[in-house]
């Protein structure tokens, strides 16, 4: 059994934005899990933290430890929210997928829901 990895947008000069994209990727991460799809995102489990520790919140911070978490899952689902496509983290991650021959879905919020695609 394995899981994916959730890649979702988070960094941001504007603090109220990237909590927001907390909530979404906490979001995602329910509707996954309620659905049996298995996923880790590092967005929700490293952003209280963060927040708390005032640690670092950019991808070049957190780079080492995503890649050890990619590496170790079954593949990654993009969460297809607002910014996902120019975050630096967002691609290199997707990058790091195809390097290491994972496979890559999509996950975009519908109205009542997600859907999953290729």
């Amino acid at each position: 059994m394995s899981f994916y990895y959730l890649a979702s947008p988070y960094s941001d000069p504007v603090l109220e934005i990237m909590h927001e994209r907390y909530v979404r990727a906490r979001h995602a991460t329910w509707w996954c899990l309620t659905h049996d799809i298995l996923v880790f995102s590092p967005i929700v489990h490293c952003h209280p933290m963060a927040v708390t520790y005032q640690m670092p919140r950019d991808h070049g911070f957190w780079q080492n430890y995503n890649e050890a978490m990619i590496g170790g899952s079954g593949g990654i689902l993009v969460l297809k929210i607002d910014g996902w496509n120019q975050s630096k983290g967002v691609n290199s991650e997707i990058a790091l997928a195809h390097t290491l021959g994972k496979p890559i879905k999509y996950l975009a919020p519908m109205k009542d829901g997600y859907y999953v695609s290729e």
